[in-house]
């Protein structure tokens, strides 16, 4: 045990005193995931939020849950990294499995918000130039097409105006495209989905 402890370890021969904990026994039709939420994040996060774990033993079998508690401060452990500000949060599994047992590492995703019949395209899709978002429409000299973003998660980004689903769009911006190119691996034009419902996810 660490030296800051006052309570001794339970061992053979210790004295036992009224309300002293000897073990603990987890519910196990009962769990949930501790996760702190960066500062930058936390206006996002509300109770009630349906949520995504996916366990690092068990990648292929997600389970579902949702927001139960969202702390008002900063977690006060922050020894290691001061400038670091996260935010406690609870999520309940509401799905229990066999395999499930306390302590297991996992991702957890929040759905902060959902978006109907929208059309998106890979985050590096768009670049910025001369201080407008575009994005480069394939052929033998690619041309910009200005768009306005919307919503986006880790991978995503909407499209508000600029593209129709369908369109096809170059994947990457021409100067990366011709570095590739030296490398002797060729552009590639990726098609934004048809609209869809894409999910924005911390």
């Amino acid at each position: 045990d660490p030296p800051w402890r006052s309570e001794e370890r339970i061992r053979v021969g210790a004295a036992i005193w009224e309300r002293t904990t000897i073990l603990t026994i987890p519910d196990m039709s009962k769990m949930g995931v501790k996760l702190g939420i960066h500062e930058s994040h936390i206006k996002k996060v509300r109770k009630g939020l349906k949520v995504r774990v996916t366990a690092d033993a068990f990648p292929d079998d997600p389970l579902e849950g949702e927001v139960t508690q969202v702390a008002v401060i900063p977690d006060g452990n922050r020894w290691f990294n001061p400038d670091s500000k996260t935010y406690q949060t609870t999520v309940r599994l509401t799905q229990v499995r066999d395999w499930l047992k306390p302590g297991m590492s996992a991702k957890v995703e929040i759905l902060v918000k959902q978006l109907p019949d929208v059309v998106y395209v890979p985050m590096q899709a768009v670049v910025l130039r001369e201080g407008k978002q575009v994005v480069y429409l394939p052929g033998a000299k690619p041309a910009p097409r200005p768009v306005e973003t919307g919503e986006f998660n880790d991978e995503f980004i909407e499209i508000k105006k600029g593209l129709a689903g369908g369109e096809s769009i170059l994947l990457r911006a021409p100067d990366d495209e011709k570095r590739a190119g030296e490398k002797n691996a060729p552009a590639k034009p990726v098609e934004p989905a048809a609209p869809a419902k894409p999910t924005a996810a911390n």
